[in-house]
């Protein structure tokens, strides 16, 4: 509960883009550090855990910034619509990605099934980097902001 409101002031001052893309980027890293330990011998759970625990931190992270700009990427008036699919999506992906894993991992091994995990979250970190310029919370105030005057220095 700590880490999470944290994380949500932090992402509210920076750039929502950079930090969806380097948190599936580091993501990535740790979640191909679990696998690692999957496929060496003798790796002590202990560290599984706390690259879990590092995966889980970053997530944080991630997780309000793509809520917070969901409206730069549908507009205005998308944007319940968009959650909604964004809310089922989610669901979906939790109910069928249990199964999924679970089928992935009878078939070619958990630390094979890993690997496309953590593959998959560096193809998502180059899809948002693709995606291009979201606006900073700072361009944002001042485009919501009314103008009181028409001087250089109110806008």
């Amino acid at each position: 509960m700590f880490f999470g409101s944290f994380a949500g002031t932090f992402v509210d001052r920076m750039d929502r883009r950079k930090i969806m893309y380097l948190s599936d980027f580091l993501r990535a890293i740790t979640v191909l550090g679990i696998a690692v330990c999957i496929f060496v011998p003798g790796t002590t759970i202990i560290i599984i855990f706390i690259l879990t625990g590092v995966t889980s931190f970053i997530t944080l992270f991630q997780a309000p910034a793509l809520q917070s700009s969901i409206i730069h990427i549908v507009g205005k008036q998308h944007i319940q619509k968009a959650s909604g699919m964004l809310s089922i999506a989610d669901n979906i992906a939790r109910i069928a990605g249990m199964s999924i894993g679970g089928i992935l991992v009878a078939w070619i091994g958990g630390g094979a099934a890993v690997c496309i995990c953590a593959a998959t979250l560096l193809l998502s970190g180059i899809l948002v980097m693709a995606a291009g310029h979201f606006p900073s919370p700072i361009e944002q105030n001042r485009m919501e902001r009314p103008r009181l005057c028409w001087c250089r220095s109110c806008w």
